[in-house]
């Protein structure tokens, strides 16, 4: 009989870039349904190299204020494995009785996933799991919103998405230019909101 055996193959020694990176999430938030995705081809390590969605879908584009948008995750110790539970907090601003309707679909959404748009310049990809990915996904679990008590605040939904996953957020096309894959990312976007 097989044994388990866990072995530890490299660490990481920060670079200068790694250790002054600026922090925080843009502006841009990508949303896609899982079930929506046709194939996802992943890279030797922890990066998406495709995604390809089936007809007709594909993402829809939630842009708010930079400073409002945070992702990040943490980690739930098991018995068996690690649960690596990630989460996105988007600030969700709405006027229209459809920014209302969206932000209502987004709340019953089950199994979605983020490309999130990085200060730094990278797209980091929140939702999907390296293996089974189609089992797996976030969703929101607080919607806290306010039509704003004083003249000054905001009239926006902090949403909350979470999920459980065996591996952290993943890099969309870390070797391709952000120019580069905001384009091929606007092009599967269905909304129009490119």
């Amino acid at each position: 009989m097989a044994e388990c055996v866990d072995s530890l193959l490299t660490g990481v020694q920060a670079s200068c870039a790694a250790q002054r990176k600026v922090g925080g999430v843009d502006a841009r938030i990508y949303m896609g349904a899982v079930d929506d995705v046709a194939s996802i081809t992943f890279g030797a390590t922890n990066e998406i190299t495709a995604i390809t969605f089936k007809t007709d879908k594909g993402f829809v584009k939630y842009i708010g204020r930079r400073d409002k948008n945070s992702a990040g995750s943490d980690i739930e110790q098991g018995e068996n494995v690690n649960i690596r539970n990630q989460t996105v907090n988007m600030s969700i601003y709405y006027e229209t009785k459809d920014d209302l309707a969206a932000i209502d679909a987004l709340i019953d959404a089950q199994k979605v996933f983020a490309v999130i748009e990085t200060v730094a310049g990278s797209l980091e990809v929140f939702g999907i799991n390296k293996s089974n990915y189609n089992s797996f996904g976030l969703r929101v679990s607080a919607n806290p919103g306010t039509t704003g008590v004083l003249l000054n605040d905001s009239t926006a939904f902090a949403m909350v998405l979470t999920g459980g996953f065996t591996n952290l957020q993943l890099l969309y096309k870390p070797s391709q230019t952000l120019a580069q894959n905001i384009t091929e990312l606007d092009g599967l976007t269905i909304d129009g909101n490119s």
